[in-house]
């Protein structure tokens, strides 16, 4: 396909259809085709990735072409973000850009179960293109492409924030489309510390600066130990890890407990020391405060092992932004986890980590990555734990204990 010019000609047509009257809400199950072909072009073909990165189109007469047919590369000139101008004097962008362009586009709309589906596929084009290239990456941060997964992100989780069984719900409604945004995410900040800084900003005061490349970690509260203000992504990605967490606890203790003798008289005398007794109606006009056990119970078990997945992709990512938001964020994001510590990020990052090297599914580059950060998280919980212990009477410290 890129040796005989299909690949281009489909990244242009892609182009085509943004550029068109009425964009991609007008054309958005083309759009969604034509994103899936090229889905499975760049899966697992680096090569065909690479070249749809760096790809230039131009656009004449509201036809869009790749830049490369000329027969001689295009001579930049800086514009805006992903723009350029050919050896003719003709506006164009890069592939990254236009896929940023229509990501925006679709969000718009993205209750529409269309433009749901085309935003699937457009970000798994987008983790294909920047997967082991640094260059991608950089060209799609630059265009807004890391901002696009995290509004989605943000858009379809954000709203059920407030309720620990709607934002389960809503995670597994939309489990695969999250995920990818996850995974988008992960591969643009793992290695590159520049974005991490911007995405833990977003959403904040300091967001345009970090996107300016004006915030190092000690502007995010990095070096100096003291807590800082954390961003509305940061703080949702918290929320996120916080309700599945005790979603997943309280499932693991229910197999437990279903696997374990009954104990009615148990269960009676307990209740009764709290002063109530089993069956025992509310009272009148009494709130009803959902629990992990209700949410468990409504959702299941396939779904809650399926919301686990969420979970520990949000924890990994949160990983990465403290690791390069150093000591002052660090503190923070402990403050609004379950246990003020960093134990659900060093829990999320070693279950992952052991699933993948169990399953062999896993490369040596991502292997050490993990392994690196599971060091790094360990190193800025320790000034914590110190604290902690300093508190207590110098109370012994444990390191935190990574899941099998």
């Amino acid at each position: 396909m890129r040796q005989h010019g299909a690949l281009q000609r489909l990244a242009a047509l892609v182009a085509d259809v943004a550029a068109a009257p009425g964009g991609a809400a007008a054309a958005t199950k083309q759009l969604h085709l034509l994103l899936l072909v090229l889905e499975n072009a760049t899966f697992t073909c680096p090569d065909n990735g690479n070249a749809l990165a760096e790809l230039q189109l131009t656009s004449k007469g509201g036809v869009s072409r790749p830049a490369s047919r000329q027969g001689r590369p295009p001579q930049q000139q800086q514009g805006q973000a992903g723009a350029s101008q050919d050896a003719e004097g003709q506006q164009g962008q890069t592939f990254p850009a236009v896929l940023v362009c229509v990501g925006q586009q679709l969000l718009q709309d993205i209750g529409q179960e269309q433009s749901h589906a085309a935003l699937h596929a457009l970000l798994s084009v987008l983790m294909n293109l920047i997967h082991d290239n640094k260059q991608g990456g950089a060209l799609l941060c630059t265009s807004g492409g890391m901002d696009v997964a995290a509004d989605v992100y943000s858009r379809l989780l954000q709203p059920s924030a407030g309720s620990q069984e709607s934002l389960c719900a809503a995670v597994l409604q939309h489990l695969e489309l999250v995920s990818v945004a996850l995974g988008v995410l992960m591969n643009l900040v793992s290695n590159e510390p520049q974005h991490s800084r911007r995405l833990a900003a977003a959403g904040s005061q300091d967001a345009a600066a970090a996107a300016a490349g004006g915030l190092s970690g000690s502007a995010l509260g990095g070096d100096n130990g003291s807590s800082t203000e954390v961003s509305s992504f940061v703080r949702l990605l918290c929320t996120v890890m916080t309700a599945l967490g005790q979603l997943l606890q309280h499932h693991n203790e229910s197999e437990e407990a279903a696997l374990a003798p009954p104990q009615a008289a148990a269960t009676d005398s307990a209740a009764a020391a709290a002063g109530g007794s089993r069956g025992e109606a509310l009272p009148a006009g009494a709130k009803v405060v959902t629990t992990p056990s209700a949410a468990a119970d409504a959702l299941g078990s396939n779904s809650v092992s399926e919301a686990s997945i969420v979970e520990t992709y949000s924890g990994i990512l949160l990983g990465f932004l403290v690791r390069d938001g150093g000591a002052g964020l660090a503190a923070s994001v402990a403050a609004l986890l379950p246990g003020g510590s960093l134990d659900p990020l060093l829990s999320a990052t070693g279950r992952c980590l052991d699933f993948y090297v169990r399953t062999g599914a896993i490369t040596d580059h991502t292997r050490s990555t993990l392994e690196q950060l599971l060091r790094q998280l360990k190193e800025l919980q320790q000034p914590q734990q110190q604290g902690a212990g300093q508190q207590q009477g110098g109370s012994q410290e444990h390191e935190p204990m990574l899941v099998e």
